[in-house]
């Protein structure tokens, strides 16, 4: 009887048993996130609030997870700023999906 050899799998595996895909594969979700997270800071810089602290969380563990806009931490002065300028906004806005 012939032996094969084990074939490689096409993605490597982590010790948990997760697949992690290519380097230079990005799925779609990553992209659009980081879309929205540009978007997200110029529409704020628009409405003179920056959040030091905002950035994109993609799990590299579950890379399959969805990303997530993480609003960060800001001082007291800046989140009395995204309030008034969330105020000013209401109703002007167009609803985004799932609202």
């Amino acid at each position: 009887m012939e032996e094969r050899a084990a074939e490689a799998p096409a993605e490597p595996v982590e010790p948990d048993g997760t697949v992690e895909p290519e380097e230079d594969e990005e799925p779609d979700e990553i992209e659009e996130a980081e879309a929205v997270c540009d978007e997200l800071v110029e529409a704020l810089k628009e409405a003179g609030v920056t959040l030091p602290s905002l950035w994109l969380d993609v799990p590299r563990r579950t890379w399959w997870a969805t990303p997530l806009v993480d609003l960060g931490r800001c001082n007291v002065a800046t989140a009395r700023a995204l309030a008034a300028a969330l105020r000013r906004g209401v109703g002007r806005a167009e609803p985004g999906p799932g609202s």
